[in-house]
């Protein structure tokens, strides 16, 4: 694995709580794959690799890492749940983006839009809008 993914791979894991050992192996424990799908996110979105380099880089097909990007972005935009733990996480995601922008590109596909998260009189909002072309 290339230092420069080992490197936010192990910020993730740490991050997560979860031994970078198994965060790259082949355990599918909910909190682990988890973590994973954070991982190749974050890969994909500070260092630009293409979903084939992604899936060289972990060990998966191309198209486990399509769907693994994709499950993560959708968790970000709509939790499961609403729970402080969600909000705190997304809180987390967002932390050192410019302007409390998190930006990240649509589950659709091809449409570019942006993470969003705004707080007024303590409450988080999210959502995803279109970007200005």
């Amino acid at each position: 694995m290339r230092f420069d993914v080992l490197q936010v791979v192990s910020e993730v894991a740490k991050s997560r709580g979860v031994a970078l050992d198994s965060l790259l192996g082949r355990k599918r424990t909910k909190s682990i794959a988890m973590a994973r799908k954070h991982a190749m996110w974050s890969v994909r979105k500070r260092l630009g690799l293409s979903y084939p380099e992604l899936g060289i880089e972990f060990e998966r097909d191309h198209t486990t890492c399509i769907s693994a990007v994709r499950s993560f972005e959708l968790e970000l935009v709509n939790p499961r749940s609403n729970s402080a733990g969600n909000r705190a996480r997304l809180r987390r995601f967002c932390e050192g983006s410019v302007n409390n922008i998190c930006v990240m590109s649509c589950a659709g596909g091809d449409q570019r839009g942006e993470m969003v998260r705004e707080e007024s009189d303590g409450k988080s909002t999210r959502g995803m809008r279109e970007c200005a072309a």
